[in-house]
């Protein structure tokens, strides 16, 4: 599901690269499906972090931290 999810989000972003707002749902759905690496793409992206989106600013801060563990297990 997540090919598909990704897919369209991708598919999305190209047809309107200027909707950056939508990122953060792309990166929460990269984070729903352990896509840590995506999930760390799509926040670099961010013009501005709309913490309250993911649950406020300490959530969002675990999230990538989280995320940034996962990487570096995946890379060893």
């Amino acid at each position: 599901m997540w090919a598909d999810i990704r897919y369209n989000f991708e598919y999305f972003l190209k047809l309107y690269p200027n909707e950056v707002g939508y990122r953060h749902n792309y990166a929460r759905f990269a984070g729903y499906a352990g896509d840590h690496e995506e999930f760390m793409r799509q926040v670099k992206l961010f013009p501005s972090t709309n913490f309250a989106y993911f649950g406020g600013v300490d959530r969002f801060n675990q999230q990538v931290e989280r995320a940034q563990q996962h990487i570096k297990k995946e890379r060893k």
